[in-house]
């Protein structure tokens, strides 16, 4: 894999990724807050913060590797 082939796939990942973010807060959260209630939304954005915090104090080398 060439060095402009991977820049092309990263262009193309990035660009999916933002696609998929852009459904989900325009489709998928105003659903989510529309059937939960205030204690539940609380409930469920502390365990998403917990996650990113501990996805972000990973190396994901390992996980990768450990697929």
């Amino acid at each position: 894999l060439g060095h402009d082939d991977f820049e092309l796939k990263l262009a193309a990942l990035r660009t999916m990724v933002e696609q998929h973010v852009s459904e989900e807060e325009q489709l998928f959260f105003p659903q989510v807050e529309q059937e939960l209630d205030q204690d539940s939304l609380e409930f469920l954005t502390e365990e998403m913060l917990e996650a990113l915090e501990d996805s972000l104090s990973s190396d994901f080398r390992n996980a990768r590797l450990s697929a």
